[in-house]
């Protein structure tokens, strides 16, 4: 897949790295409306200015969704680092740096549903009042395996952005996304008859970590030691806090009843 395209001023030799600036390329995102990710460029620059080096961040020229990102790890192509699900820790083409990233944010679910639903999905207690209700997932994508095996009904052939139109158009009848990301997506794609529903999250483990291939041993044991020393001082929980927190605490979630997914 694609090697980390560390390729810059940074030369690493044997173990120690010879230049003071790493360059990295990051995967663009299909979702999020924005090129960068600010959270992980602030988790990637404090993490190598811990090590002493400081480090110039690309985009791909192109979008990636989930499994082009992989494939270009994979390969070596396109793109240098990126953060994954954990279920590509068994991957032996990729390295795993073992430090979650978002704090099981994103194993929190939260849907989008129709206005007009809040009442009956308030009524919601269990996965199998759920199963009553058809849901939105790409069946490409992780969490439609895990909501299946789950008990619930999946409609998984709509792209992304048709899930939006979808949904407003009772196609289906909710659509779970990240506790991280949202606020934004609603904002951004829902039309005026879809909300944030209230009362329910789905959760279940989804942790996000940094991947390397495995050519570029040396940049994932600096960036894993950078992010270790953001821990133990709290600045990472910090960063945590200063991109995510208003906006998790907005959802309320712990006072959301808890519907259990079957990883």
């Amino acid at each position: 897949m694609l090697r980390f395209v560390l390729v810059l001023w940074c030369l690493f030799t044997g173990s120690t790295v010879a230049a003071q600036t790493v360059q990295l390329t990051l995967p663009s995102s299909t979702h999020t409306g924005s090129v960068q990710n600010l959270y992980i460029e602030s988790l990637l620059r404090e993490s190598f200015a811990s090590q002493g080096l400081t480090v110039e961040i690309g985009y791909s020229e192109q979008e990636m969704n989930t499994a082009r990102i992989h494939q270009s790890l994979k390969t070596g192509q396109h793109i240098t680092l990126a953060w994954l699900g954990a279920r590509f820790q068994q991957d032996p083409d990729l390295i795993a740096i073992p430090i979650p990233l978002y704090n099981n944010a994103h194993g929190q679910r939260i849907l989008l549903i129709q206005s007009q639903h809040q009442q009956a999905f308030s009524q919601i207690e269990s996965l199998e009042q759920l199963a009553g209700y058809v849901g939105l997932q790409h069946h490409s994508w992780s969490d439609y395996d895990m909501m299946v095996r789950s008990g619930l009904k999946v409609e998984g052939e709509y792209s992304y952005s048709a899930m939006f139109k979808a949904l407003a158009e009772g196609l289906a009848d909710y659509f779970p996304r990240s506790a991280v990301t949202i606020v934004a997506e609603h904002r951004r794609h829902a039309a005026d008859n879809v909300v944030i529903e209230q009362s329910l999250v789905l959760r279940y483990n989804n942790e996000f970590y940094f991947y390397t291939n495995q050519a570029d041993r040396e940049l994932a044991d600096t960036l894993k030691q950078g992010l270790q020393q953001l821990q133990q001082s709290g600045r990472f929980d910090q960063l945590f806090q200063q991109f995510y927190g208003e906006r998790l605490d907005s959802l309320q979630l712990d006072k959301r009843r808890v519907l259990q997914l079957q990883h």
